[in-house]
């Protein structure tokens, strides 16, 4: 005889189980309501239709020019497994351009030496 932990155990597992219903969902099971003899033929109409959606879905996919124009895909010569290092060295390259840019940009002063801002300008600036 199971003892009492198990029994309670076993209550829980059959209080929880799925239905026919899920389990047809899952096909786990097959539908109890469609003849045996139309149950094969049913599966196959499934798989043809299954097959069907995806050969749509794969002539009518993007190309890869639309890919690239909806920035999508990077539009790169390199090797895909050194892609990821170009975008890396691109960014860095920019991070250093624009870091020479800032630390020779004239100050308000400068500017103001040069007539490109004036007194009230500068004072808005501060």
């Amino acid at each position: 005889m199971a003892s009492p932990d198990h029994q309670k155990k076993l209550e829980q597992f059959l209080a929880n189980r799925p239905g026919s219903k899920e389990l047809v969902d899952k096909n786990i099971i097959r539908d109890p309501n469609v003849a045996p003899t139309l149950q094969a033929a049913m599966k196959d109409l499934e798989r043809a239709k299954i097959n069907d959606q995806l050969g749509h879905k794969i002539q009518n996919r993007p190309t890869k020019d639309d890919l690239v124009q909806h920035n999508i895909l990077k539009d790169s010569k390199a090797a895909p497994s050194l892609q990821a290092q170009e975008v890396r060295l691109a960014r860095s390259q920019l991070q250093d351009t624009l870091g020479d840019k800032i630390n020779r940009r004239p100050s308000a002063n400068e500017l103001l030496e040069q007539h490109v801002l004036n007194e009230e300008d500068l004072e808005r600036l501060q």
